[in-house]
Order: C-alpha cells, then structure tokens, then sequence
C-alpha cells in the first residue's frame, strides 16, 4: 500500500517542479507542501520541511496570529517568508499534546521562536483541510527570530496613572488611563470578567467586562501564563463606563502586566550549621511556609533507591535509624553537585547533609530533584574516583556472564560502548513502523536463564529495522551498546546496534525492492535513474 500511494503521489505531483525533494539535505518548501494533491498524500513517509515560524492559527487558518500575544500553542503557522502575514501562503504544522516539540516549539513559552528558521522532520498530513505537517520527529532551528511582539508593544508609560479610586471619582468615558489593583471576584474566565480592587481601600473597585490584548484583537485571559487568579496584582488600560445606570465598568481592558501573589512570604533559607532535622522539614513542609527556598537538612541514610553510575541518586534518610519517619531524597546529586561514580559511592548509615527544595509528593516528604550532598560524614569536596575503562574489540567481545560481571563491579567505567556477544533466547519487539528499533535478550546459549536484554536497538550498521524477521532466536550476534542495570534487569541500553549478526557484518541481507522515490548512490549522490547495482530510496538499501 505504500509503494501504490508513493507511486500514485509521484504521478499527480510529476506536473510541478518541487523545490526540495523532502530530505534533510534538500527540505520541501512551503510552496512545494502547498502545490500538493490534499487528497492524494503519502501520508506515513517521514519528509523533512524548511521554513519561516509565521505564527499560529486559533481553530481556522483564517484565524491566523502573527504575534505570540494570544497565540495557540497546540500548532506553527510556517510559510517561505519571515513576516508573511496571509494565512493562504502558510501551512499549518501541529503541536500535539504533551510531546517535545510542543514544548520546545509552541509560541507561547517559546516567544522569540517567532520569525525563525524551522526545519522540521514529520509526515506530510491533512490538517485543518490542507496538507499540513503531522507527527513531528525531529527539529532544528535557525536564525533571528522577530522575538515575538515585545518591539511592536505601545508604550504603556504614555496613559496617565490613577488609582482605582481616582478613575471612579474622574469618570472620564473619553480618556484612557492605566490603573494597577488587586484581582477581586472573577466572574468569567472566558473573557476575563473580574472586579479590580484599589490597592488601599479593599472596599472600592471596578468591575472589569473583557481582557484584550494590547492590539484590541483578542480576548486573552485563558492564555495568560502564570495565569490570573483572584488576589494577584495587574495592570490594565481603559476607560470608565457606566452600565445600566448602575454599575461603573472597563469594558475591553487592555492587558499591561500582572504579578502571582505570594502572600507574607516566610524565609526558611539557613546554613549548612543549622541544618535542618527530619522533625524540622515535616514541620515546614505541613505549614507550607517558604518552600521555595533552598534548604540544608540532615540525616542519616536509611535505605538506598536506586544510584546511578555517572547519574543522579534517589535514597531515604532519617534523625535515627529506628524512627518510622523518613524523607526521599529524590534524584540528586554527589558531593560539590557531581554525578555519582559508582552505586557504592554511599550507603546506609552515612551521615549526609544534602541542599536543595523541601516538598509533598503525594504523601511522600522528599527534597526535590535537583539537590546535592554538601557534606558525606563530615567531608564536602568531591574525590574523583579512578574507574576502570572496559572498552574492548569485536574479536575480545563480551560474553554474556562476563558482560553482567562487569556491570556489578563498581570500578568498571560504564559510561562507554562496548560489544557483547551472544545468542539471541527471545525477541520482545520489534518495531517497525515508528521507532525501527527491537528488544530482545541474548544468553550464551539459545535456552541459557542468564541473560541480558537488549534495549530499543538498531540493527546492523545502526540502521533501522524494517522487517520482524531480521532478527529471530538462535541467531549469533555481537551487539555495540553500554551496559547498564535498570533495576533488577542487566541490559544494553538503548541506542545500541548489532555490529554482528550470524558472523555477518554487512548489512545488505534483507534488500526491500522498492523503486518509487528519489534515489541515491550509496556514496549519498542523487541520481536521476538507477542502473544495475545498489542504490538508497526513502532511506533504505534497493537492488536493481
């Protein structure tokens, strides 16, 4: 089926000269996206598309915000040039939820991505009934950003400041004036309906109908990020109105700034003499006072989670170890803020002091991630540890009983790629559709109980798999990976590849003939027809 979409695409766009060709190399332009046939997509083929980040679009294209006030962050509007302003020469790339590229993309916590360089790897999809880009992978930008809106803004300094009082006793329907109060009741969280309070007499306000944006546009109170909540402090434009005879208003305020109330804030920082006791962080902790601040405290290590070599630590520590009362340590440091050597490097009954932010996960008291031992049973500086370097060759490669031996001696330097020999005894997954990686374990026999499991890796070469049947039990393989241990399973972590499969180390055995697409030489040459030989085609090996 997607040899015949691929086939069918090719023969409706043959009519227009594309610009790019869909690679990293030779991105697709806007222009080229648009001249696609909507209804005729090869919909699941990974391209890659280079341009400009124009803005976003709120629910239509039409709807198109060329600034990050009141943008969307669930979508990109990309077009060929840096401040198009006509949603018709753009096309929409998606953001979806909860994933890294919206994240690291959307405009509202990414402003200065405005105006940008995007090029951007995803699949070529109907989106909001266009072709637009979907299931974003992989991302790189570039250039000067417009950096949002921030040099368009008015100068708010130009509107005369008055108190909320001084508005209402002025009532001036012609003047627009800039006023700073409390938020009060908030009537509607759609349009941003709230009572503005004086700032010294709690019993006088203004009863604000609609927030904007300071372009008068858009209303923009849901996409206020810290967002506003009733006690907090803004700043608006606008002028006085009288509804109904009866009421004194804003209506259509526009947005200057606001700012979180934090309420009588306590300071708990101290130092590392007064740290603080376990007794003594439940206490804070159940007040809720001054939590974020960095603290000292104490104790004795009770039991350890688990310690990763060259990463962070996660254990328990208590004022005695017969109290019931325990705090987590959650994910921090070693000594002057250096990751961990070894999972030895501490262990029960040490004395720690450890600095970081105090907190309630759920039901559980921990210092937060982050965190660091300042001192380990009265030392604070940090003695690297001299580990031993276990790289080795394919022809000295690792047995399986070998490999595990070397990840339980705390000296070895785990932290680079070695190649381990086996038999593969089972395969867990293989995919080949999204990631092209397999799991599987491999023994020192095919029905050996001691094994490792092979993690998300690559097939040989380091390239992806593309095929279930590339790999099966019993096949001999030598794997080029780092060793590791997630908690009670000896792996090859993630990222690995086979160097060796059945003591070939070519990886031309499985060949997909598949001959529609733009080919290239295996020198990385594109070539506009193929003759006998080898040649690369949407990312795989073709023989003709």
């Amino acid at each position: 089926m997607k040899k015949l979409l691929l086939t069918l695409f090719a023969v409706l766009t043959a009519s227009f000269a594309f610009a790019g060709n869909g690679t990293k190399e030779n991105p697709y332009t806007v222009a080229d996206i648009q001249a696609m046939d909507v209804n005729n997509l090869a919909t699941e083929e990974l391209v890659w598309v280079k341009a400009y980040i124009s803005g976003s679009a709120d629910n239509k294209l039409s709807a198109f915000i060329t600034t990050t006030t009141g943008a969307v962050a669930s979508n990109l509007m990309l077009s060929d040039a840096q401040s198009e302003t006509d949603y018709t020469k753009c096309v929409p790339a998606q953001l979806a939820s909860k994933s890294a590229a919206r994240t690291a993309l959307n405009l509202i916590d990414n402003p200065t991505n405005l105006g940008k360089i995007l090029l951007v790897s995803g699949k070529i999809q109907k989106y909001f009934g266009v072709a637009g880009i979907k299931e974003i992978t992989e991302w790189e930008l570039s250039g000067e950003g417009t950096g949002g809106d921030e040099d368009e803004k008015p100068d708010f300094s130009k509107y005369e400041e008055l108190s909320v009082s001084a508005f209402l006793e002025k009532k001036d329907t012609q003047t627009k004036f800039k006023l700073t109060g409390i938020v009060g009741q908030i009537k509607n969280t759609t349009y941003g309906n709230f009572n503005l309070i004086d700032l010294d007499n709690e019993d006088v306000y203004v009863y604000v109908y609609g927030l904007i944006d300071y372009k008068g546009t858009k209303k923009i109170w849901g996409t206020l990020d810290p967002k506003i909540e009733e006690k907090d402090t803004i700043t608006i434009v606008g002028s006085y109105t009288l509804y109904n005879e009866t009421t004194d208003e804003i209506v259509d305020a526009i947005y200057v700034e606001h700012k979180k109330y934090t309420g009588d804030k306590v300071d708990i920082k101290n130092t590392p003499e007064t740290a603080y006791t376990m007794a003594k962080v439940k206490e804070l902790v159940d007040v809720g006072e001054g939590l974020g601040d960095e603290v000292y405290v104490k104790g004795i290590i009770s039991e350890l989670g688990t310690i990763t070599a060259g990463g962070t630590g996660t254990y328990f520590i208590k004022d005695n170890l017969s109290d019931e009362f325990s705090v987590q340590v959650y994910k921090g440091n070693y000594l002057e803020n250096h990751p961990f050597d070894t999972a030895e490097d501490i262990k029960v009954g040490d004395e720690v002091i450890v600095y970081g932010l105090i907190t309630l996960y759920n039901t559980t008291y921990e210092v937060n991630s982050g965190n660091y031992i300042y001192s380990l049973n009265g030392e604070t500086k940090y003695q690297p540890k001299e580990l031993v370097d276990i790289t080795n060759t394919p022809e000295t490669a690792y047995t399986v009983s070998e490999a595990i031996a070397k990840v339980d001696d705390a000296q070895n330097d785990l932290t680079k790629e070695v190649y381990t020999k086996g038999v593969i005894t089972s395969i867990k997954s293989i995919d080949v559709s999204k990631y092209e990686r397999a799991q599987y374990y491999i023994g020192e026999t095919q029905d050996a109980e001691q094994t490792i499991q092979v993690y998300n890796g690559y097939y040989l070469n380091g390239v992806a798999f593309t095929a279930d049947d590339q790999i099966k039990p019993g096949d001999e393989v030598i794997v080029f990976g780092k060793l590791t241990k997630f908690k009670d399973t000896y792996e090859i972590d993630q990222n690995n590849y086979i160097y060796s499969l059945n003591g070939t180390t070519d990886g031309i055995s499985k060949i997909e003939v598949v001959k529609s697409g733009v080919i290239y030489d295996l020198a990385g040459r594109r070539v506009e027809k193929a003759t006998k030989g080898i040649y690369i085609i949407n990312g795989r090996k073709v023989v003709f």
